[in-house]
């Protein structure tokens, strides 16, 4: 009996590369989400503003999506009334797992789900006997919280406004791994924090994710003094702290910049990129600006503390811009030097500042990678990404009901 797979997920998670995986060998059974635009009625809301016009995809019919209102419902009513950021999405997310397990059962299939919506056997209503696959977006959050508490002894001044282990469900998703029969992630990184917490190596494949190819052109802009660049929405996680602290300790050059696109960072970040004349902060960009600060850079400079993998690598070299970051990211399954791929010491700002000088004095080292890098990026599609998944549970799809 060849089985087919029930898959589910809040938000637009991967684009839905998950279910367009399944569907394109004929093997999505049904999406379960929150809100997808299905019907003339959607469609009516997205072009009035009222949902996101993002929350769709070619990739298969949508009669294969289910939508849960109820999820949505619960997604509000927590963010307006639970402190608890863990808690908030904890309500939703076993919502959705009690969806995925009843669908999957009635109609005997296999279920593909990220961590957050594993289905817990048997209590969570799966047959035991029945297939689970989970794709495990971040680290081990055993993984992610010592990086952290590590990271807070040695720079406590930038962790006053954030408190990352205190909530009591910050460990809800610490065994999920252990509900599945096979384990996808995107980096060899994320998979190595999964075997330090006991899951066996072999049950685990790894699957880079892809990136939309550019067609945008170097244009030759990359000139003249050291400009750096860094992009990001979670300041601590891709260790933008350490960055401008390696900035204020590199021996740099006149002119050497430093642009940094980030919306909301803590203070203490605010206030020390303040202090320096070289950096200039961008809250936010329009894509054809980043676009452009993409292909004027000589290097993105990224240094993760804790990363399931990174696309704004990816995103970057896909413009023929060098990268810099390191190995707790998906940096060390994208190359090495030779490929515009740097790596530092993760949460050590003074080795980043060493790189640094050395660039600032050579940029040449970033800027003779920039084909290299732009041709390599190019090796990660998401066509690639899909053929990776469907390889990974081939292995399953024959196995008795």
């Amino acid at each position: 009996m060849r089985h087919r797979f029930v898959c589910g997920h809040l938000g637009k998670r991967d684009d839905y590369q998950l279910a367009a995986a399944l569907a394109e060998k004929d093997l999505l059974e049904l999406l379960c989400t929150d809100l997808f635009i299905r019907t003339r009625w959607h469609h009516a809301l997205a072009r009035l503003g009222i949902i996101s016009s993002q929350r769709q995809s070619k990739l298969f019919r949508p009669s294969l999506v289910r939508n849960s209102w109820m999820a949505v419902f619960l997604q509000k009513v927590s963010g307006w009334i639970i402190p608890d950021p863990e808690l908030q999405r904890l309500i939703p997310d076993r919502w959705l797992a009690r969806i995925l397990a009843r669908e999957a059962r009635k109609r005997r299939a296999l279920l593909l789900t990220y961590e957050p919506w594993a289905v817990t056997r048997p209590t969570g209503g799966f047959p035991q006997g029945r297939k689970q696959v989970l794709f495990h977006f971040h680290p081990h959050v055993d993984r992610e919280d010592a990086i952290y508490a590590e990271d807070q002894r040695s720079f406590p001044q930038f962790y006053r406004e954030l408190k990352v282990t205190e909530s009591p469900y910050r460990k809800r998703t610490a065994d999920a791994w252990k509900q599945a029969d096979l384990i996808l992630c995107a980096s060899s990184f994320t998979r190595d924090s999964l075997v330090a917490a006991g899951m066996p190596k072999e049950m685990c494949r790894v699957v880079p994710y892809g990136v939309k190819p550019t067609t945008a052109e170097n244009g030759g802009t990359r000139k003249g003094p050291l400009k750096l660049l860094f992009v990001g929405r979670n300041p601590l996680r891709k260790g933008l702290h350490h960055l401008l602290l390696a900035w204020r300790k590199a021996k740099k050059q006149d002119g050497d910049r430093l642009t940094i696109v980030c919306a909301a960072p803590e203070r203490a970040v605010r206030e020390l990129a303040a202090q320096e004349k070289d950096v200039v902060w961008k809250e936010s960009v329009s894509g054809e600006e980043l676009a452009r600060l993409y292909q004027e850079a000589d290097a993105l400079v990224v240094p993760s503390l804790c990363e399931g993998f990174g696309h704004v690598y990816l995103e970057a070299m896909g413009h023929g811009c060098a990268v810099v970051g390191t190995a707790h990211s998906a940096l060390p399954d994208l190359g090495g030097e030779s490929e515009g791929v740097f790596l530092v010491p993760a949460g050590q700002p003074e080795k980043l500042a060493d790189l640094i000088s050395t660039a600032s004095t050579d940029p040449e080292i970033f800027r003779s990678k920039s084909e290299a890098a732009r041709h390599r990026a190019g090796e990660f599609t998401w066509e690639k990404f899909r053929a990776g998944i469907k390889e990974a549970v081939k292995p399953l799809l024959d196995w008795p009901p």
